[in-house]
């Protein structure tokens, strides 16, 4: 996904990652309301970048910090919003909404959801190692990855049929303006052109430039040049042969 740039929003797909490593850490470190606080980040950091792909205004605003993000459930939700659109189904969108409550606990500090309860019932033991609670956190990590994986693949669809396919774009920052890219003279090969986006420095590489930056479509090479796929290379004429053998 990474290496064919097939991502709408890249910190979004990377904060997502890092919230599912997040709740592991804390798992296993006994911090089950706050491992459980990282899955409800991580619903809706995906929810929040399948509204932006279809709202790229939206999505400008958001990357100045002037864009106030709607919540997630009600009648002005995003999910709402998606459904009303036909961008997610009934049944999706009934089990994101139903998971996102099941997680609301451990953010407004339900007792059942806290660390030290029990102790009004004579019940607490501390920081220690709790079966229910761990049993609890996997059954609800393994539903956030499942929804997560099904709205990643709408995401992704929608993206690959919205993204600019015929000129210099980047797909990094959006930048998709000719004169803000400059060429590497450095990196020639045959019928193809090497751009560096002067925004984020991201590479792109096109084949068949011509002066008012139409083109083919474009083949995204990313640092390390180790995530891109060996397709990807063949097509880019061997850049790199052999390198992820």
């Amino acid at each position: 996904m990474l290496s064919e740039s097939a991502h709408f929003s890249l910190p979004h797909v990377l904060e997502s990652e890092t919230e599912l490593d997040a709740s592991i850490l804390l798992a296993s470190h006994l911090y089950y309301k706050q491992a459980l606080q990282m899955l409800r980040n991580f619903l809706e950091g995906i929810i929040l970048q399948f509204y932006f792909c279809e709202n790229i205004d939206d999505f400008r605003g958001w990357k100045r910090g002037t864009f106030k993000v709607p919540s997630l459930r009600g009648k002005d939700g995003l999910i709402k919003w998606l459904r009303d659109k036909d961008l997610l189904s009934s049944e999706l969108s009934q089990s994101v909404s139903d998971l996102y409550g099941e997680l609301n606990g451990s953010i407004h500090s339900a007792q059942i959801r806290m660390i030290h309860t029990g102790v009004f019932e004579g019940q607490w033991a501390g920081k220690i190692f709790k079966y229910d609670r761990f049993k609890v956190w996997c059954e609800l990590f393994a539903k956030c990855v499942n929804v997560g994986i099904q709205i990643l693949r709408l995401n992704t669809n929608l993206w690959l049929e919205k993204r600019p396919q015929d000129k210099v774009y980047c797909d990094t920052c959006h930048n998709e303006n000719i004169n803000e890219f400059t060429i590497d003279k450095t990196e020639i090969h045959e019928g193809y052109i090497t751009f560096i986006c002067n925004r984020c420095n991201d590479v792109i590489m096109k084949k068949h430039i011509s002066r008012d930056g139409q083109s083919a479509r474009a083949i995204n090479l990313r640092t390390p040049c180790t995530t891109v796929l060996k397709d990807s290379l063949r097509i880019a004429g061997s850049i790199l042969p052999k390198i992820l053998d």
